[in-house]
C-alpha cells in the first residue's frame, strides 16, 4: 500500500487511520503494524 500526503502532519493522520482499520478487519488472523517505510 502506498499513501501520499502533503506534509508529515497529514501523514501520520493517513498512518493512523489506515492502522486502526487494518486492526479493526484483522479478524481471521492477529495483526501487528511493525514499522512505516518513508
Amino acid at each position: 500500500m502506498a499513501l501520499t500526503a502533503r506534509d508529515s502532519a497529514e501523514m501520520a493522520q493517513l498512518q493512523d487511520v489506515v492502522a486502526r482499520h487494518l486492526l479493526r478487519f484483522a479478524l481471521l488472523e492477529q495483526l501487528a503494524i511493525h514499522s512505516w517505510v518513508a
